[in-house]
């Protein structure tokens, strides 16, 4: 039989089924695994003030790399998909992943674009001259 502390959350008093042992002990890893576990379950409340924000720092490189016209409009579809469908479906640190991966991948995809801009015009010069 198992009787928590209605004072204390972290003190636990064990007693033996047959009366033989008392034991009252110190758990404070046991309940702050099972206030773990309740946070985890329960649902995510945040008003409008306290929406989730997009990596800074992806955010930064972002506008860093794109051209100026496309600011505005990848970074805004960006934030709204992380906002309405990856942060409420996977949480914060997997949205922050994602979020992460696709700014990523955007801005490969827009140096490689550059890449082969800059060498193909190098090759049109060449066969110029």
């Amino acid at each position: 039989m198992t009787a928590a502390d209605p004072k204390s959350r972290f003190w636990s008093l064990t007693i033996n089924s047959t009366m033989e042992s008392v034991r009252l002990y110190f758990d404070p890893i046991r309940h702050l695994a099972q206030w773990l576990l309740k946070q985890r379950h329960t649902k995510d409340t945040t008003t409008a003030e306290e929406q989730p924000l997009p990596p800074l720092a992806a955010r930064y490189l972002l506008e860093l790399f794109l051209p100026k016209q496309a600011h505005e409009l990848l970074i805004g579809d960006l934030e709204e998909e992380f906002r309405s469908t990856v942060y409420p479906k996977y949480g914060r640190r997997l949205a922050q992943i994602w979020f992460w991966t696709q700014s990523l991948h955007i801005i490969s995809e827009i140096r490689w674009t550059l890449y082969v801009k800059v060498i193909s015009n190098f090759l049109r010069r060449l066969t110029r001259g």
